[in-house]
């Protein structure tokens, strides 16, 4: 992304420096984000398990296979 910033902007040495800094800040920043999505879904995931029976945990679960897909994408 950085290069093709630098290339069809043209921009100086100090700006790809600069660009570089935010968007490594910007990915850091977005990584945090999805770890702490993924917490809350296992977390969530977790309780709804526990008041499950075990029956119950094996439909549970298939569905959540079968919904991995749209889950991933946002439900689109």
């Amino acid at each position: 992304m950085l290069q093709k910033f630098k290339t069809e902007l043209n921009l100086s040495g100090a700006q790809v420096e600069c660009i570089g800094l935010v968007l490594e800040d910007y990915r850091q920043y977005y990584q945090s984000l999805q770890d702490q999505l993924d917490d809350l879904r296992l977390t969530g995931k977790t309780r709804i398990v526990q008041i499950l029976s075990p029956d119950q945990r094996v439909k549970f679960e298939k569905m959540m296979t079968d919904l991995a897909p749209q889950l991933a994408g946002g439900g689109k």
